[in-house]
């Protein structure tokens, strides 16, 4: 089996990269090698590389040649340009496509299901700023790609996804905070999000090699969890108590800060041959290892 995957050189990516490499899969990664030039992905020759910016992608992209992939996972495309040109790129050269969505195609609510948003007949004029609206913009993207590959795509709507390798550091944020006593702002903490770890959200995309294309999929472990849990989690980890606020001028908001429930529902992914390990028997480790990493105090001279 032949793999593209675009992006694969951080966080969940790089997990399945792994995945593929260990299971055997001939795999080619395609980015714009800045991560091979801060050291090296660790992949070594196991793998091979193209080295392109996927804003230049365009249709007889020279570092495409004539290749064709089993499967391309598309792990970094955040507007309907982007998505564009990756169909032109390239339309006809695979058996399955599988984009890497969000659950932010969701406006909010509880145990959302795919149906509540069909991008197979979604039309948009303006092309949407993914700095200015990223729930938008993830939405053309999936409207894209549906529109010309149909039943050969896969857009997998991941719900926040945590793990050591996380990049965004949005975890961290609220483990520094409570750990220094900093004041923070929550809308409404007692609202329920899903979550994912991020070796559970490679295992899925690896697990689709098996099963093939299945439209919009809702990828997230099955029981949400409330921002007050995360906060008491940190606080055990911490020993501290979060300084919660009820004015966002007094304190810095949460970047998990939803008004109400963000859930989706996961009966497609159970379906689907697939269940993810729930919060409660990872985050907290998660937490406890951020504090020991970030938070430990400086030894005496």
């Amino acid at each position: 089996m032949k793999v593209l995957v675009i992006g694969g050189n951080r966080f969940f990516g790089k997990r399945l990269v792994s995945r593929l490499v260990d299971a055997g899969v001939e795999v080619t990664v395609m980015n714009r090698g800045s991560q091979d030039l801060a050291g090296g992905d660790g992949f070594g020759d196991r793998i091979r590389r193209i080295r392109c910016d996927r804003k230049t992608l365009k249709k007889n992209h020279p570092a495409l040649s004539d290749e064709n992939w089993d499967i391309i996972y598309d792990q970094v495309c955040y507007d309907a340009h982007e998505a564009k040109s990756a169909c032109e790129a390239f339309s006809g050269r695979f058996g399955h496509y599988v984009f890497t969505s969000s659950e932010s195609v969701y406006d909010g609510g509880a145990a959302t299901p795919e149906s509540l948003v069909d991008t197979t007949n979604y039309r948009f004029d303006a092309i949407a700023d993914p700095k200015k609206d990223y729930a938008e913009a993830k939405r053309q993207c999936e409207a894209v790609f549906f529109s010309a590959f149909g039943t050969k795509l896969t857009a997998v709507r991941f719900s926040l996804v945590l793990g050591s390798d996380d990049y965004t550091e949005r975890l961290k944020f609220h483990v520094e905070r409570v750990a220094k006593e900093v004041p923070i702002y929550f809308p409404a903490v007692n609202s329920k999000i899903s979550f994912i770890q991020s070796q559970d959200a490679a295992a899925f995309l690896d697990h689709l090699r098996s099963i093939g294309p299945v439209g919009a999929v809702n990828c997230c472990a099955a029981e949400p969890v409330s921002l007050r849990l995360v906060l008491d989690w940190i606080e055990q980890a911490t020993g501290k108590r979060a300084a919660l606020v009820e004015d966002p001028a007094l304190g810095e908001e949460s970047p998990y800060g939803v008004a109400a429930d963000w859930s989706m529902s996961t009966s497609k992914l159970a379906s689907l041959g697939f269940k993810a390990v729930e919060a409660q028997f990872w985050m907290p480790e998660l937490i406890r290892s951020l504090v020991g990493r970030e938070l430990k105090p400086h030894r005496a001279v």
